[in-house]
């Protein structure tokens, strides 16, 4: 049996939401808006995704997991974040290739210490991501620009793209035949 360290919440979750809610346009404009005004120093994106890189890489996050199982949990994961349900089906029929180790999936991300360490992650990752939009809201002077891409953020964040709310729509999936 072969055993990995992975994440026990997905850095694709992580991912979609910030390309889902523009983040990274808010980041791109922030650096700018930081370079226009002569705030040079710890702003490039690296620095300033410092603390939600910190939350998804931190050893609360990291569980040993078959090798069999961590194929299908990618898998899992993505149909359940591509899903629009609020507790999507997922269908082993659909994925033959890797889905069989689906209900290992489901199985893996339901030990209570994993879904409860999974669910800390996603608010800690939520928490730096809101302390990056802060950042961004609090700039003086505020380019257009800036202001914009918050606007356009703070849109998708109040309709609920979130990483604790992606995560739990993760975990709510079920496995249908």
């Amino acid at each position: 049996m072969n055993l990995f360290v992975e994440h026990a919440l997905e850095l694709q979750v992580v991912q979609t939401v910030l390309l889902q809610s523009h983040f990274c346009d808010v980041l791109a404009q922030l650096i700018a808006a930081e370079h226009a005004a002569g705030h040079d120093e710890d702003n490039d994106a690296a620095h300033i995704m410092t603390g939600i890189v910190g939350a998804i890489n931190g050893p609360e996050n990291l569980f040993f997991l078959q090798t069999d199982v961590n194929s299908a949990k990618r898998t899992y994961v993505q149909k359940a974040v591509a899903s629009n349900a609020a507790a999507p089906a997922l269908s082993v029929a659909s994925t033959p290739t890797n889905s069989q180790a689906f209900a290992d999936v489901h199985q893996f991300i339901h030990n209570a210490a994993i879904q409860q360490a999974s669910t800390d992650v996603a608010h800690a990752a939520d928490v730096a991501i809101a302390a990056v939009i802060q950042r961004a809201t609090v700039l003086q002077p505020q380019p257009a620009a800036l202001h914009d891409a918050l606007a356009v953020y703070n849109g998708h964040f109040e309709g609920g793209l979130t990483v604790t709310h992606t995560w739990n729509r993760v975990l709510a999936a079920t496995v249908v035949a």
